[in-house]
């Protein structure tokens, strides 16, 4: 199904705007099993993807009591492969967890990241377990590890890179550890939520992002920071200002840079760099920034990238031509756009139909596709049961915004 790569090329005028695709329909995919108690959500939360070097999807997420077609889940975390047409390979469950990260080595392995939270920002036993699936999902084994301060916080993240090392960043620690399970180097900080941690292309750097607690006076603070496989500090760029909680995004490129994305309140300093958000006539005008850092630690340019009709940013990845993909929410859907090295868009698609949805979107290796997973209709209420009810979807789409060949759609 690949297409091959097209670094470099530019794309007609007309290539930039598109008026909303509908998305295929296909029948119902996650057979879900009868709710026998309202907090037991039938349908699945997807909030995490990654794609292999093969093609292969691997999705991960929560709350699900069904099947996806490789066999049913009990509920909880659970994690689930397809194959490059989207035929189901296999899915597990694991039990509990809040918040969620994956990623897929070299040889096809699954690294999932999981926080046992309750109440954010308070004492408690701030428990995270990294769990480690073969090819086949089958686990590996389990390594649990602790807050640095011993409270709850948000956020984990997990990353591997080219030598097979793991990166996991927990609140307020970063370990690296081998393909065993051994822990490599421990660093603790004094923020405390993980945004990201992303090994870089040739395994010889590590990117990672925290931030204060959104309680934390005057505003939000985080930072991003370059280290070395020895856990050694090479650069940090602060972040500040009006930071969303929950929506910040980090990813490696190429030649040592890195992409930094993430929704922002009002105004937001990137190191050197202030931003304001577009005025719209609101109280509290939102703006969604996109910078690039380069490989000695300084800010490339940052700048302000939703158009008309998107808001906050959900997703950010990067190609294998070094270049940002973003997704956005829209009305009624979902923004995809494609960026180049200068932050210069060289195409956008727009779907609809994806109400109230979380999205995400990945790049397919070897191939101009792009794979657009997620949830719809996630929002919740105070009476959660008639109204909390998400429906999973996987796409594998071409450039075009067309189903990719061969690919049979979920939703």
């Amino acid at each position: 199904m690949a297409t091959g790569k097209t670094c470099g090329e530019t794309m007609e005028a007309a290539d930039v705007i598109e008026t909303p695709r509908a998305l295929p329909s296909t029948v119902p995919w996650f057979e879900a099993s009868p709710a026998a108690l309202c907090q037991d959500v039938p349908n699945a939360v997807i909030s995490q993807i990654a794609v292999s070097r093969t093609g292969d999807i691997i999705v991960a997420g929560a709350g699900g009591r069904g099947d996806f077609g490789a066999g049913p889940l009990a509920g909880g975390v659970f994690v689930a492969s397809f194959g490059a047409h989207g035929e189901p390979r296999w899915s597990r469950d694991l039990g509990a967890g809040t918040f969620l990260s994956i990623a897929v080595d070299g040889a096809g392995n699954v690294g999932v990241a999981r926080a046992l939270v309750g109440a954010i920002n308070e004492p408690g036993p701030g428990v995270i377990l990294v769990d480690q699936l073969d090819a086949s999902g089958r686990l590996a084994w389990t390594r649990n590890f602790t807050s640095a301060d011993g409270k709850e916080h948000g956020g984990v993240s997990i990353g591997s890179d080219a030598e097979g090392r793991w990166n996991v960043a927990v609140p307020g620690r970063l370990f690296q550890f081998d393909s065993a399970g051994n822990t490599l180097f421990q660093i603790d900080y004094d923020y405390f939520v993980p945004v990201s941690v992303i090994p870089g292309e040739t395994g010889g750097r590590i990117l990672t992002g925290f931030s204060a607690p959104i309680q934390m006076q005057p505003s939000p603070r985080a930072f991003v920071a370059e280290l070395d496989t020895n856990g050694t500090e090479r650069w940090r760029v602060p972040l500040e200002g009006g930071l969303v909680a929950g929506y910040g995004y980090l990813q490696s490129a190429g030649a040592g840079s890195t992409f930094v994305g993430s929704t922002f309140a009002e105004r937001v300093v990137v190191g050197p760099s202030t931003l304001e958000a577009p005025s719209d006539g609101s109280p509290v005008p939102m703006g969604v920034f996109l910078t690039k850092i380069g490989g000695d630690g300084a800010v490339a340019w940052v700048q302000n990238l939703a158009r008309a009709g998107e808001t906050g940013l959900v997703s950010l990845a990067v190609d294998e031509c070094a270049n940002p993909l973003v997704a956005f929410t829209a009305a009624d859907g979902v923004s995809i756009a494609a960026l180049d090295s200068a932050g210069r868009r060289t195409w956008t698609r727009r779907f609809s139909g994806l109400t109230d949805a979380k999205v995400l979107v990945a790049p397919v290796p070897g191939s101009t596709d792009v794979v657009l997973a997620g949830s719809t209709d996630v929002s919740s209420c105070a009476d959660a049961c008639p109204c909390y009810q998400p429906h999973p979807f996987l796409y594998r789409l071409k450039r075009d915004g067309t189903l990719a060949d061969g690919f049979v759609a979920h939703r």
